[in-house]
């Protein structure tokens, strides 16, 4: 892959935000089985476009700041879900690496929709701030609630 004109590796980095999501153009994520997603998030934040399969919990996850790639194989399709992971061996990995390709051709090639994306991209902070907010605020009260059950538990012994 270091022979690809259009592709560099980053071998090591001592800031992961600094030596890799402010580095690159687009972050590639084909992941199939992630089930939280930030990854897509903090790379727009920084200002890097993420690239990522076409999955319902990346879609979730990224929502409007990212591009997806469709494949037939991994897009949200009730016919081929994957249920755990003794089921990847069954994917069919050269077509969905040549859906990607095409879908990186297509973006190497229309240089004004990647200059939308990318300009779409300055509303990620405030997206992600309200999206997750509540999900903040549940956690912290779950988190004092359990320290005053600790305590008022430990004042008992």
């Amino acid at each position: 892959m270091e022979k690809i004109d259009n592709i560099d590796i980053i071998k090591k980095g001592d800031d992961f935000t600094n030596d890799f999501l402010r580095q690159g153009k687009f972050l590639l994520y084909p992941s199939i089985l992630d089930s939280i997603g930030w990854l897509p998030i903090e790379a727009g934040i920084e200002g890097t476009i993420p690239i990522c399969s076409d999955t319902s919990f990346l879609r979730h996850a990224a929502g409007p700041f990212a591009e997806f790639v469709y494949d037939e194989d991994i897009t949200f399709n009730p016919n081929n879900l994957i249920l755990d992971k003794t089921e990847i061996h069954n994917l069919n990995f050269l077509k969905i690496t040549q859906s990607w390709m095409k879908r990186i051709d297509f973006l190497d090639a229309n240089p004004l929709y990647v200059a939308r994306l990318w300009d779409n991209l300055r509303h990620i902070r405030t997206y992600a701030d309200n999206r997750y907010e509540s999900q903040r605020e549940w956690f912290r009260q779950l988190i004092n609630q359990n320290i005053y059950n600790w305590i008022e538990t430990s004042d008992k012994i």
